[in-house]
């Protein structure tokens, strides 16, 4: 999963820089606008990206500033519930 602008995903950048610096991020906004992408889309990719850094103490996830006004708040919810999950 990367941001249509990003060269590199989550994956290969916690691969680069192997601990040594936090990441903060990981969630391109467009997964959270419905006309963006598909609802099952969007679950996949929230899944696979809690499931590989969820537990990782060097890895914020969000989004940063980049929530746009078309932002779908149950995507939102979504991605908090998962979070919860395995805190």
């Amino acid at each position: 999963m990367s941001a249509p602008d990003d060269q590199c995903d989550a994956r290969g950048v916690s691969r680069r820089v192997r601990g040594r610096v936090t990441i903060w991020g990981g969630i391109p906004s467009v997964l959270l606008c419905r006309e963006s992408v598909t609802e099952q889309h969007f679950r996949n990719s929230i899944d696979d990206l809690v499931a590989r850094h969820g537990k990782r103490t060097r890895f914020v996830l969000g989004v940063s500033d980049m929530v746009t006004a078309d932002c779908d708040w149950d995507r939102m919810r979504y991605v908090t519930e998962k979070v919860t999950a395995i805190a």
